[in-house]
């Protein structure tokens, strides 16, 4: 089988489809020496950041992330399938079915977000042949809201999380300054950012001196007090090594997200605490302590038990860790690629 993959996000590596986009097509190449796979890379991609495989075609594409390509343009080669790691779903020909991955579906409907985005999730989820969701709750959102057309095959497979880049510190750290409390969330900054700032001012009354790093674009994020550093776009071992350093990691999000950088914190042994949402009980279990994302003293009471109690972080490390081995990365590549093959015959 040809696989022909939509790899214009590698060209925004520290964005979250960036990565997502290449940690999938790693896991699959890492499973998969059969079947030959032509990777559309953007031009700005580093070749560097590309990844590499005896069965594995570049083909080098100038067009924007967010915007379809252009009508008529046709793969270089013929392919039996067509996997777009996002919902961002070109106009290409020369593929005889398409698969497109959905993150996650809870957008704030109010949001200048949903509104770009939901017209192109709805072009994408109707030309589709397989719809591969990273949580049951994102699957079951979308069959509730009638968005997946019945002739699609939907698997819900859960986030690659490759423990050759995210682990626990195996010697203790140097004290490198303050410590911070990291911030992870999906495309809605008003909801989940902002939600930690909130409530870090009365927090840090007991936790002199202490940081918040938001994770995540810096345009995007809005700074209530000097004791927040914006680390914007990060590449995988940034980011990995901003976890193992932090006290703990927060996803406050008020709409369902995704949950796979949470996850990754996660398998760096750090405590999580995440919004009491389905999608996070689903994914982080009995892994996170949980809190109401719309009470700010629920969210600062939730962040302060982790971050003081000694006993309570122990314990919560060791279940975070137990939590996060459970993501197989070669079962979930394993299932993306019966999914190829189910939406290709």
């Amino acid at each position: 089988m040809r696989i022909a993959i939509n790899g214009m996000a590698l060209g925004q590596p520290g964005l979250a489809l960036g990565c997502a986009a290449k940690r999938w097509i790693d896991a699959l190449l890492d499973i998969d020496a059969s079947n030959t796979y032509l990777l559309l890379a953007p031009l700005a991609a580093p070749e560097e950041s590309l990844p590499q495989a005896p069965n594995l075609l570049v083909h080098r594409v100038d067009s924007p992330l967010d915007a379809p390509f252009p009508d008529g343009l046709k793969l270089p080669e013929p392919a039996d399938l067509l996997y777009t790691p996002s919902y961002l779903l070109p106009r290409l020909t020369g593929a005889k079915s398409e698969v497109v991955c959905v993150h996650d579906a809870g957008w704030n409907p109010k949001s200048a977000y949903w509104s770009w985005a939901a017209p192109r999730m709805k072009e994408a989820l109707h030309r589709t042949r397989g719809v591969h969701c990273l949580s049951r709750s994102t699957r079951d959102l979308l069959r509730e809201r009638g968005r997946i057309p019945g002739r699609a095959r939907t698997l819900a497979i859960p986030p690659v999380i490759d423990p050759r880049r995210f682990y626990p510190e195996t010697e203790p750290a140097e004290d490198e300054g303050a410590p911070y409390i990291a911030v992870v969330g999906n495309q809605e900054p008003q909801a989940t950012r902002s939600a930690a700032a909130d409530v870090f001012p009365r927090l840090r009354i007991r936790m002199r001196p202490c940081r918040l790093v938001p994770v995540g674009p810096e345009e995007r994020a809005r700074s209530r007090t000097a004791a927040i550093d914006f680390f914007g776009d990060l590449d995988t071992g940034q980011l990995a090594a901003l976890f193992r350093g932090a006290l703990l990691v927060v996803q406050p999000s008020l709409f369902e997200a995704s949950g796979p950088t949470l996850l990754e914190a996660m398998a760096c042994g750090i405590p999580a605490a995440c919004a009491d949402q389905p999608i996070f009980h689903e994914l982080a279990g009995r892994g996170a302590s949980y809190f109401d994302p719309r009470d700010a003293r629920s969210i600062a009471k939730c962040m302060e038990r982790l971050a003081l109690d000694p006993d309570l972080r122990a314990a919560a490390c060791a279940r975070a860790l137990e939590q996060a081995a459970r993501f197989d990365w070669k079962d979930s590549a394993t299932r993306l690629l019966e999914l190829f093959e189910e939406a290709a015959s």
